[in-house]
């Protein structure tokens, strides 16, 4: 019998960090970019918080094609950025 055992998740003592770090640095409010895989990975996390339906979402994929707005996290909003890596996150 064959399993995946492998499992990824988000760190999210270090991403509250990082967008803590660069709202008092910056003095502005953060945006967090992510590839479309990590998004997934994100979104399985988070099931109960994402706005918007999954049509909405996938509407809103068509449209912007790789940069988009799906979710926000902590009031902050979150764009899809496939030119990142797996697990890389921007916060701009």
């Amino acid at each position: 019998m064959k399993a995946n055992i492998i499992t990824y998740e988000i760190d999210e003592d270090k991403l509250r960090n990082k967008i803590i770090d660069f709202e008092c640095i910056t003095n502005q409010h953060a945006y967090i970019f992510m590839n479309q895989k990590t998004a997934s990975v994100f979104e399985e996390q988070h099931k109960p918080y994402i706005i918007g339906s999954k049509e909405a979402i996938e509407e809103l994929a068509d449209k912007f094609k790789n940069r988009f707005y799906i979710e926000a996290y902590g009031g902050n909003k979150i764009f899809i950025d496939d030119d990142l890596e797996f697990g890389e996150i921007d916060i701009r």
